[in-house]
């Protein structure tokens, strides 16, 4: 499970460090799935992404999405390998599309881990206090 956030640094080849405490998943899968998500990008242990993709299959096989969404989505995703020291390349189209430059926020986000240009997220955390949020988890009646 993904959880907490990390503040990092892109080096000059586009590489990230992941955090040591998410890096067993990803060493022991042999790498990962990294794709554009929503603002941000999210990055999926081999496993997790492949039930992703299953799972939009079946929407397709169910007439519950187009072909397009599941062929673009899989067509912008990228295998990445961790090397010894944890790190990895961010695509550069992958980076254009989250508006990352250098500075990045890493979020666990149990079953993926997000990466987010820290300005980008900086706005979405200030678009909610600690308090709203508590208060819509309270809503909707989880615990």
């Amino acid at each position: 499970m993904f959880i907490g956030r990390h503040d990092r640094s892109l080096d000059d080849k586009g590489r990230l460090v992941l955090p040591t405490n998410y890096r067993r998943e990803f060493e022991d899968a042999g790498g990962g799935v990294l794709a554009p998500w929503d603002r941000c990008l999210a990055l999926w242990t081999r496993a997790k992404y492949g039930d992703v993709m299953q799972q939009l299959i079946d929407k397709v096989r169910a007439g519950e999405a187009d072909d397009d969404v599941v062929r673009l989505f899989q067509s912008r995703a990228a295998d990445i390998q961790l090397d010894a020291q944890g790190r990895f390349i961010v695509p550069e189209d992958q980076r254009a599309h989250a508006g990352i430059a250098r500075e990045v926020k890493v979020l666990g986000q149990t079953d993926r881990v997000e990466v987010w240009d820290l300005g980008r997220f900086e706005d979405m955390e200030g678009g909610k206090s600690p308090e709203e949020v508590s208060s819509e988890i309270r809503r909707l009646h989880i615990f």
